[in-house]
Protein backbone atom coordinates (compact mmCIF):
# COMPACT_ATOMS: atom_id res chain seq x y z
CA UNK A 1 0.00 0.00 0.00
CA UNK A 2 1.30 3.20 -0.60
CA UNK A 3 1.78 5.84 2.16
CA UNK A 4 -1.59 7.23 3.08
CA UNK A 5 0.70 11.29 2.92
CA UNK A 6 0.56 10.94 -0.83
CA UNK A 7 -3.31 10.92 -0.60
CA UNK A 8 -5.37 13.90 -0.59
CA UNK A 9 -9.08 14.68 0.25
CA UNK A 10 -10.91 16.03 -2.37
CA UNK A 11 -12.47 19.19 -1.49
CA UNK A 12 -16.07 17.04 -1.65
CA UNK A 13 -14.83 14.41 0.69
CA UNK A 14 -13.50 17.50 2.64
CA UNK A 15 -16.98 19.16 2.89
CA UNK A 16 -18.41 15.55 3.73
CA UNK A 17 -16.36 15.33 6.83
CA UNK A 18 -17.09 19.15 7.43
CA UNK A 19 -20.80 18.16 7.01
CA UNK A 20 -20.73 14.98 9.07
CA UNK A 21 -19.45 16.78 12.55
CA UNK A 22 -22.12 19.50 11.85
CA UNK A 23 -24.69 16.48 11.46
CA UNK A 24 -23.27 15.10 14.95
CA UNK A 25 -23.20 18.23 16.19
CA UNK A 26 -27.15 18.75 15.19
CA UNK A 27 -27.99 14.94 16.37
CA UNK A 28 -26.74 16.28 20.04
CA UNK A 29 -23.94 13.84 19.13
CA UNK A 30 -19.83 14.71 21.05
CA UNK A 31 -18.40 11.62 18.79
CA UNK A 32 -18.77 11.40 15.05
CA UNK A 33 -19.53 7.94 13.86
CA UNK A 34 -19.39 6.39 10.66
CA UNK A 35 -23.56 6.84 10.64
CA UNK A 36 -22.58 10.40 10.54
CA UNK A 37 -20.16 10.71 7.83
CA UNK A 38 -22.55 8.62 5.67
CA UNK A 39 -25.12 11.65 6.69
CA UNK A 40 -23.03 14.17 5.63
CA UNK A 41 -21.62 12.16 2.25
CA UNK A 42 -25.34 12.34 1.41
CA UNK A 43 -26.27 16.00 2.31
CA UNK A 44 -22.91 17.46 1.27
CA UNK A 45 -23.58 15.70 -2.24
CA UNK A 46 -25.56 17.52 -4.58
CA UNK A 47 -28.72 14.78 -5.41
CA UNK A 48 -28.16 14.31 -8.58
CA UNK A 49 -24.49 12.91 -8.37
CA UNK A 50 -25.88 9.63 -5.99
CA UNK A 51 -28.43 8.84 -8.67
CA UNK A 52 -26.50 5.74 -9.22
CA UNK A 53 -26.24 4.65 -5.96
CA UNK A 54 -30.10 5.52 -4.97
CA UNK A 55 -31.73 4.12 -8.67
CA UNK A 56 -34.83 2.80 -6.14
CA UNK A 57 -37.08 5.77 -5.46
CA UNK A 58 -37.13 6.57 -1.97
CA UNK A 59 -34.20 4.54 -1.14
CA UNK A 60 -32.49 7.90 -0.37
CA UNK A 61 -34.55 9.09 2.07
CA UNK A 62 -34.79 5.25 3.98
CA UNK A 63 -31.10 6.03 4.63
CA UNK A 64 -31.78 9.68 5.97
CA UNK A 65 -34.85 8.59 8.03
CA UNK A 66 -32.48 5.36 9.41
CA UNK A 67 -29.78 7.70 10.31
CA UNK A 68 -31.94 9.98 12.44
CA UNK A 69 -31.40 12.88 10.12
CA UNK A 70 -35.26 14.51 11.10
CA UNK A 71 -34.07 14.66 15.05
CA UNK A 72 -34.12 18.14 16.16
CA UNK A 73 -30.86 19.41 17.33
CA UNK A 74 -29.57 19.19 20.90
CA UNK A 75 -27.09 21.71 22.34
CA UNK A 76 -23.41 20.74 21.92
CA UNK A 77 -20.41 23.22 21.11
CA UNK A 78 -18.32 21.43 18.13
CA UNK A 79 -15.08 21.95 20.02
CA UNK A 80 -16.44 18.94 22.57
CA UNK A 81 -16.89 16.62 19.30
CA UNK A 82 -14.39 13.97 18.53
CA UNK A 83 -14.60 11.04 16.11
CA UNK A 84 -15.08 7.11 17.48
CA UNK A 85 -12.89 4.26 16.79
CA UNK A 86 -15.00 3.00 14.06
CA UNK A 87 -15.20 7.11 11.96
CA UNK A 88 -11.90 6.60 12.38
CA UNK A 89 -11.15 3.31 10.98
CA UNK A 90 -13.78 4.74 8.43
CA UNK A 91 -11.47 7.28 7.48
CA UNK A 92 -8.44 5.25 7.16
CA UNK A 93 -10.34 2.39 4.97
CA UNK A 94 -10.47 5.31 2.44
CA UNK A 95 -7.50 5.66 1.91
CA UNK A 96 -6.43 2.35 1.68
CA UNK A 97 -9.60 2.01 -0.73
CA UNK A 98 -8.17 4.91 -2.35
CA UNK A 99 -4.44 2.90 -2.77
CA UNK A 100 -5.68 0.54 -4.26
CA UNK A 101 -6.89 2.54 -7.66
CA UNK A 102 -4.97 5.03 -9.45
CA UNK A 103 -6.46 7.74 -8.38
CA UNK A 104 -4.50 9.94 -5.68
CA UNK A 105 -7.34 11.45 -4.47
CA UNK A 106 -10.25 10.17 -1.81
CA UNK A 107 -13.61 11.66 -2.85
CA UNK A 108 -17.12 10.48 -0.81
CA UNK A 109 -17.29 7.23 -2.57
CA UNK A 110 -13.82 5.97 -0.99
CA UNK A 111 -15.16 6.83 2.36
CA UNK A 112 -18.43 4.99 2.17
CA UNK A 113 -16.41 2.23 1.08
CA UNK A 114 -14.30 2.76 4.30
CA UNK A 115 -17.95 2.54 6.38
CA UNK A 116 -17.98 -1.22 4.77
CA UNK A 117 -14.45 -1.64 4.94
CA UNK A 118 -12.68 0.24 7.51
CA UNK A 119 -8.56 -0.44 8.46
CA UNK A 120 -7.42 0.04 11.59
CA UNK A 121 -4.61 2.92 12.31
CA UNK A 122 -2.84 0.13 14.77
CA UNK A 123 -2.64 -3.92 14.43
CA UNK A 124 -5.97 -4.26 15.68
CA UNK A 125 -8.34 -5.52 13.10
CA UNK A 126 -11.42 -3.32 12.38
CA UNK A 127 -14.56 -4.43 11.92
CA UNK A 128 -17.52 -2.81 9.87
CA UNK A 129 -19.92 -1.30 12.20
CA UNK A 130 -23.36 -0.69 12.46
CA UNK A 131 -23.45 1.89 9.39
CA UNK A 132 -22.71 -0.72 6.78
CA UNK A 133 -25.69 -2.13 7.56
CA UNK A 134 -27.73 0.89 7.72
CA UNK A 135 -25.54 1.34 3.57
CA UNK A 136 -26.93 -1.99 2.60
CA UNK A 137 -30.65 -1.67 3.62
CA UNK A 138 -30.63 1.94 1.95
CA UNK A 139 -28.98 -0.65 -0.86
CA UNK A 140 -25.11 0.97 -1.17
CA UNK A 141 -23.49 -1.91 -0.61
CA UNK A 142 -19.73 -2.40 -0.97
CA UNK A 143 -20.38 -4.14 -4.48
CA UNK A 144 -22.53 -1.34 -5.42
CA UNK A 145 -20.00 1.61 -4.27
CA UNK A 146 -17.12 -0.30 -5.99
CA UNK A 147 -19.24 -0.39 -9.47
CA UNK A 148 -19.71 3.36 -9.17
CA UNK A 149 -16.05 3.95 -8.86
CA UNK A 150 -15.18 1.90 -11.62
CA UNK A 151 -17.65 3.80 -13.89
CA UNK A 152 -16.37 6.93 -12.67
CA UNK A 153 -13.02 6.01 -13.50
CA UNK A 154 -13.87 4.98 -16.82
CA UNK A 155 -15.85 8.15 -17.44
CA UNK A 156 -12.89 9.45 -16.17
Amino acid sequence: MTEAHEYTFTDDSQLCIVQARFEAVRLGCRVIQPAHLILGITKAIAQPRFERLFPEAGRFELLCRSLGAEIPAAPVSTEDVTYSEAAIAAVAGAYYTASLGPERLIGPLHLLLGIHRPHSLDDRPAKPSDASAILDVAGVSAVVLEAVLAAERSDG
